[in-house]
C-alpha cells in the first residue's frame, strides 16, 4: 500500500557533508573571501614616495578595547590625558589590522621600506626608516608615520567604516567622541 511505484523515487541524498563536500566548499571560499579583504589606504601627505598601508578588517575585540579604555579615562575629566589615550587606542586599532606599509614608486610599484626592500609594519624597520631608534613602541612608530593626530584619527575612522562599523559607533568607539 505504501510502496513506492516504479515512477516515483527516493528524495536525492544530500550533498557530501565533509572537507571535500559543500561544507569543505563554502569553508575553503570564505577563507578566500576574508584574504581579499584589504583596505589600500595611502597614508596622507606622503607624497615622495607615497606611502600605502594595508589592513585588514579590525577586529571588534581591538575596537572594543580601545572604546572601554577611552570610556574609563574619560571618566577622570583629564582632557589631556583623554586626548593621548585616544591617539594610543586609535593607533592600536590601526597596528592591529596591519599587514604591510609600502612605498609606492612613481612607476605604481610596490616596495617595502625595510631591510633589502622587506615590507614592514609600525615595527624596528618602519622605525629605522623614519630615523627613530630601533627600540620605539609600535605606537611611536604608528604616531610618526601619520604627520598629524588628525591624519591618524582619520585612517582609524576610515578604517572603521571599510569594516563594517558605521557612523555614530565609529565615531564613538574609534576616535572617542560621546
Amino acid at each position: 500500500m505504501n510502496e513506492l511505484q516504479p515512477d516515483e523515487s527516493l528524495p536525492s541524498a544530500p550533498p557530501e557533508l565533509t572537507p571535500t563536500g559543500v561544507i569543505g566548499m563554502l569553508a575553503q571560499r570564505r577563507q578566500e573571501i576574508v584574504n581579499e579583504q584589504v583596505l589600500s589606504y595611502p597614508i596622507s601627505r606622503w607624497t615622495s614616495p607615497r606611502l600605502v598601508a594595508h589592513f585588514r578588517p579590525i577586529e571588534h575585540k581591538f575596537l572594543k578595547r580601545g572604546a572601554e579604555t577611552q570610556e574609563r579615562v574619560n571618566k577622570d575629566h583629564d582632557a589631556d590625558r583623554s586626548a593621548a589615550t585616544e591617539l594610543d587606542t586609535n593607533a592600536d586599532v590601526l597596528i592591529n589590522a596591519c599587514i604591510d606599509i609600502v612605498a609606492v614608486l612613481p612607476d605604481g610599484t610596490e616596495v617595502g621600506v625595510g631591510p633589502n626592500g622587506r615590507k614592514t609594519q609600525f615595527d624596528m624597520d618602519m622605525a629605522i626608516a623614519l630615523g627613530m631608534p630601533e627600540n620605539a613602541g609600535t605606537r611611536a612608530v604608528c604616531k610618526a608615520v601619520f604627520i598629524t593626530d588628525g591624519d591618524l584619527l582619520a585612517a582609524a575612522k576610515r578604517l572603521g567604516e571599510w569594516s563594517g562599523y558605521r557612523e555614530q559607533s565609529v565615531d564613538e568607539s574609534l576616535v572617542g567622541e560621546s
